[in-house]
C-alpha cells in the first residue's frame, strides 16, 4: 500500500512539472513560441532576422584540431579550415566575413555536392552582401543580391523571387543610414527554416540582432512575441518597388 501511494505521489509530482508550466519555462529560454493558425498566417507575419556575421582569425583558428571543419568549393578546393562555431554560423545566416591569411573574404553558402555542403567566396562579386537564392518555381536568376533591411527569406514553395509585401510597422523606421523604411520588402531569398505562409526572414546586412543599432532588434522585428500585419503588393505598385530597390541587383548597381 506504502509503494502504490508513493507512485502515486510521484505521478502528481511529475504532472505538475510538464504542460503549461513546462512550455512557460521553455518560453522563458526562447524555445517556445505561438504558433499561428492556418488562417492568421495569412495576416499575420512570424519574423526573424539574419545578417552578414564578421570573423576575426582568432575566431577562425582557436579551437581544438577536432573542433575545426573545412569550408570547401563545389569543385573540392579548400576556402578554409575553420572552428565549427564559424562554420555553423555561416551556414546558418547564409554569408558571412571570414579573416583568411589575414583577408577578409566573403564566403555564401552553395548548395551541396555528394550531400556536403559547399561554399562560394563572392569576394568582389557584384552582390557585397551575399547572394540570396537563384531560381524559384517560376524563374532563374544570373545574380540575386541580398539587400540589407529590403529583402526578405520565404518559402519558395509559397512565394516567389520578386514576391512584394508591405509590413506597416516597420513604416517610418529610421535605418542606420538615415533613411526611413517605407515599409516594403523583397522576397530575394530562401531558408531552410523558413517554412510557411507569413514566415519571413528579414535581411540586416552587416547589422546582428546583438548589434545595439539594429533598427529591426529595436521594434522587436527578430520575433519572439509579435506577429505585424502584413500585406502581399502585386501589380503597379509592386513594380515600382522592385524598379526602385532595381531588383534583383542592388539601387546603385546597373543591370548586366
Amino acid at each position: 500500500m506504502k509503494f502504490l501511494i508513493l507512485i502515486s505521489l510521484l505521478s502528481i509530482i511529475v504532472s505538475c512539472g510538464s504542460g503549461p508550466e513546462k512550455e512557460a519555462r521553455s518560453a522563458k529560454r526562447g524555445y517556445i513560441r505561438k504558433v499561428l493558425t492556418e488562417q492568421e498566417k495569412q495576416t499575420l507575419a512570424t519574423t526573424t532576422l539574419y545578417y552578414v556575421e564578421t570573423f576575426s582569425e582568432s575566431d577562425v583558428k582557436n579551437c581544438d584540431e577536432a573542433m575545426k571543419i573545412s569550408m570547401i568549393d563545389r569543385d573540392g578546393k579548400l576556402l578554409v579550415r575553420t572552428c565549427k562555431r564559424v562554420h555553423d554560423s555561416c551556414l546558418m545566416e547564409g554569408t558571412c566575413l571570414v579573416s583568411i591569411n589575414s583577408k577578409m573574404q566573403m564566403l555564401n553558402v552553395d548548395g551541396k555536392v555528394a550531400n556536403t555542403r559547399r561554399f562560394r567566396n563572392i569576394t568582389n562579386n557584384i552582390c557585397r552582401y551575399g547572394r540570396g537564392a537563384s531560381s524559384d518555381q517560376k524563374i532563374s536568376y544570373k545574380n540575386m543580391c541580398v539587400d540589407p533591411f529590403y529583402s526578405v527569406a520565404a518559402d519558395l514553395k509559397i512565394y516567389n523571387l520578386g514576391d512584394v509585401i508591405y509590413l506597416p510597422m516597420v513604416k517610418g523606421t529610421v535605418l542606420p543610414n538615415g533613411e526611413v523604411h517605407d515599409g516594403y520588402f523583397i522576397v530575394r531569398d530562401s531558408g531552410g527554416n523558413i517554412s510557411g505562409r507569413g514566415r519571413f526572414d528579414f535581411f540586416t546586412g552587416f547589422f546582428t540582432t546583438k548589434h545595439p543599432e539594429n533598427p529591426f532588434t529595436k521594434i522587436k522585428l527578430n520575433g519572439l512575441q509579435i506577429f505585424p500585419e502584413y500585406f502581399l503588393v502585386d501589380g503597379a505598385e509592386a513594380d515600382r518597388v522592385r524598379d526602385e530597390r532595381n531588383f534583383p541587383l542592388l539601387p546603385d548597381q546597373k543591370n548586366d
